[in-house]
């Protein structure tokens, strides 16, 4: 059953249609990463009780990233069989494993001058990095004080974008927690964007070397396994939260959307079997139903 709100029906049509492709996207996102980690118990474990954290209890990302971490340096200090193989952190040798194609840069290949760590990049490139924060950071602190809503929102983001372990859709989940629910940040500005992207440009480029120096090095990479299920629990969390806003438009105790339904499983199908695109298509369709229906 199709529910229409406003008076701008092309518009709400194509969300319509655009609602149940997101949360197909959202699902197909955990799969790749599940295949790659989720090959024994104990970390099938891990991401259910952080599915359970972040859906029941509504525990902050933040901290089963933390709790995440923590268990994961407890495997490696008390159980390094189980956390410091390739197996165990859901890494594939690629010297044992055939394929067709040669990659371009494999793990052969010498690393090149700029990928080398420096002390000294890393202090540089960090100091830009925290220049070009601070600065937007200060002005806000002083023209509208630490509690401005623009403040507020550049210090949020900022938390947020350094939480996006596992990619985007992980702390999206987080984002609406507490920029709808609890703020009520019902536009964006541009200093969300701002603080949003720009702490992954000095982690990139200052980090990246040094995370390239500990490649193949367990004793720093193994504190890090059950982070990425963990990371997996709260992905199938927002693909649940989305299907349920999307199925369920008045809430559980109304009646399912069918029209979604059929969207979202054609989506699925389109996704996971034939690896297409699906958002125009699904926008279409959207609009199409609602069309229909008037």
């Amino acid at each position: 059953m199709y529910v229409a709100y406003g008076h701008q029906p092309v518009v709400i049509g194509l969300f319509y249609g655009i609602k149940p492709a997101v949360t197909a996207i959202v699902a197909q996102a955990a799969l790749p990463i599940g295949s790659r980690t989720l090959h024994n118990n104990g970390v099938r474990c891990i991401a259910l009780a952080a599915f359970v954290a972040v859906f029941w209890l509504t525990v902050p990302f933040p901290a089963i990233v933390l709790a995440a971490a923590l268990i994961s340096w407890l495997g490696a200090r008390f159980a390094p069989s189980r956390f410091t193989g390739g197996a165990a952190a859901g890494v594939a040798n690629p010297s044992n494993s055939p394929s067709s194609h040669l990659a371009v840069i494999d793990d052969d290949t010498p690393t090149p001058s700029h990928a080398k760590f420096s002390l000294q990049r890393l202090w540089r490139l960090g100091a830009v990095g925290a220049l070009l924060w601070s600065v937007p950071m200060v002005q806000l602190t002083t023209s509208i004080g630490w509690n401005g809503t623009l403040t507020r929102m550049a210090w949020f983001f900022t938390r947020a974008a350094l939480m996006t372990f596992g990619g985007a859709h992980a702390a999206l989940s987080y984002v609406f927690q507490r920029a709808a629910d609890q703020n009520d940040w019902l536009t964006a500005a541009m200093v969300v964007t701002w603080f949003t992207f720009l702490p992954s440009f000095p982690i990139i480029f200052a980090g990246g070397p040094l995370v390239e120096s500990t490649h193949g090095n367990w004793k720093f990479t193994a504190p890090l396994v059950a982070i990425t299920p963990a990371v997996v629990g709260v992905i199938v969390n927002l693909a649940v939260f989305f299907g349920l806003q999307v199925l369920w438009p008045q809430g559980m105790a109304g009646s399912i959307g069918w029209v979604a339904v059929a969207i979202l499983l054609i989506a699925a199908i389109a996704l996971i079997g034939f690896k297409r695109g699906v958002i125009g298509a699904c926008a279409l369709l959207g609009l199409w139903a609602t069309l229909a229906s008037r």
